[in-house]
């Protein structure tokens, strides 16, 4: 689907298209994060619509004005693309310390599952910095779209899954069982020492 943007738009209709397609369900993505758009982010989407007012007031043809707001756009894709994976980063780091459970949710087929899903964010995120460096701005842009869309597979799939959850409630169930194995034992083995000390007249 996003073959249909990889060409700069020709009207203003086209643009729109882009944006209502990619760039507003990203920027609300990385805004519902922290309740907040980064400056960097809404300087973008203010320079993109300045250049389509330029066509409604100042006559600048409507190709020119499309092309230059779309550039802002792209480059405020990319950063909100960047943002992405810094936050998803941020989120395995915290996802890994449960771990520990991983293995009680099946035979490893999660851990698997996870691990591979961090392998292809890392292998598409650093090819897309690696084309973007390379002034491939088009490609750079259909890698980050592919690596958001992993990132997306992550959450969907691994973050706060119903499985991980059901881990998280075994464990407890088990830790309990274990606290009352150890509080009983207690138990038993200071009756057996009372008894064993009365019947040695202690």
């Amino acid at each position: 689907m996003l073959e249909e943007f990889q060409d700069p738009p020709q009207t203003i209709k086209e643009f729109f298209r882009f944006y209502n397609f990619l760039v507003k369900p990203l920027y609300v993505e990385i805004e519902a994060r922290n309740n907040s758009l980064p400056a960097e982010l809404l300087f973008e989407v203010f320079a993109a619509f300045d250049h389509i007012k330029r066509f409604y007031i100042d006559g600048l043809p409507e190709k020119e004005a499309v092309s230059a707001a779309y550039s802002h756009l792209k480059r405020g894709a990319l950063d909100a693309f960047k943002l992405k994976l810094k936050y998803y980063n941020a989120d395995y780091e915290m996802f890994q310390q449960n771990a520990r459970l991983f293995p009680l949710i099946d035979n490893g087929d999660f851990t698997r599952a996870v691990q591979h899903n961090r392998k292809m964010v890392s292998q598409s995120g650093k090819k897309a910095r690696l084309e973007e460096s390379e002034k491939n701005i088009s490609k750079a842009f259909d890698i980050w779209f592919e690596t958001s869309l992993l990132i997306d597979s992550f959450y969907e799939q691994f973050f706060g899954s119903e499985k991980l959850l059901w881990a998280k409630t075994f464990e407890k169930k088990l830790l309990w069982k274990e606290r009352i194995k150890g509080v009983i034992g207690g138990v038993i083995i200071s009756l057996v020492a009372a008894y064993i000390a009365k019947l040695l007249g202690w």
